[in-house]
């Protein structure tokens, strides 16, 4: 299962929840939502068996992004798989002055919630609204394996950071082995500045 745990400024546990099914579950990064309340993302191997893991893409062999939202006492409010049938895992979010959420992370998959894959792993940014439905989504990469560490939004702009061992990676290429890379975005729908 996935732990989420909160320590008040004295470094006192305030609470702490188990949130999963019966295969694995890690979150990898967690945020306090403006409105009150947390939000968490990594990826789930359970495959529909459970009450808290709902709406996962492919069997128990492969993992989904799995995005789950606390009240400010770390009980479970809202859940979404979100990927395709292929490996899928979540890096980290941040919150959208609409109320939504940006998920980034990495995918394998070129189906259901992921519009596109240029090959192998690709950088995966998902835009999910104040429902936990997707908004939008897109892909970055090349034929090779392309991986996201972070990113950081301002206003209208998303910046990306991330490697490439693809030689075909947009503008952008490998040199040998894996490389930097360095994206910088506008708009919901991913026009690139370059």
């Amino acid at each position: 299962d996935a732990y989420a745990i909160k320590f008040n400024s004295a470094g006192t546990k305030v609470w702490g929840n188990n949130f999963g099914g019966s295969q694995n579950e890690i979150f990898n990064n967690g945020i306090a939502l403006s409105g009150g309340g947390y939000a968490f993302v990594g990826y789930t191997f359970t495959a529909n068996d459970s009450d808290q893991v709902k709406g996962k893409h492919g069997g128990g062999s492969t993992s989904d992004i799995w995005f789950v939202k606390t009240d400010a006492q770390g009980n479970l409010t809202q859940q979404k798989c979100v990927g395709g049938s292929g490996n899928d895992i979540g890096v980290g979010l941040t919150e959208l002055a609409n109320g939504g959420i940006l998920i980034f992370g990495n995918t394998y998959s070129n189906d259901f919630e992921v519009s596109e894959n240029f090959g192998g792993s690709d950088m995966w940014l998902v835009a999910l609204d104040a429902n936990a439905e997707k908004a939008w989504d897109l892909s970055y990469g090349g034929s090779g394996d392309d991986a996201i560490n972070d990113i950081y939004v301002s206003g209208t702009q998303t910046s990306i950071a991330g490697k490439t061992n693809s030689l075909d990676f947009g503008y952008y290429y490998s040199t040998g082995g894996n490389d930097g890379v360095f994206w910088k975005i506008q708009n919901s729908n991913g026009i690139q500045l370059g």
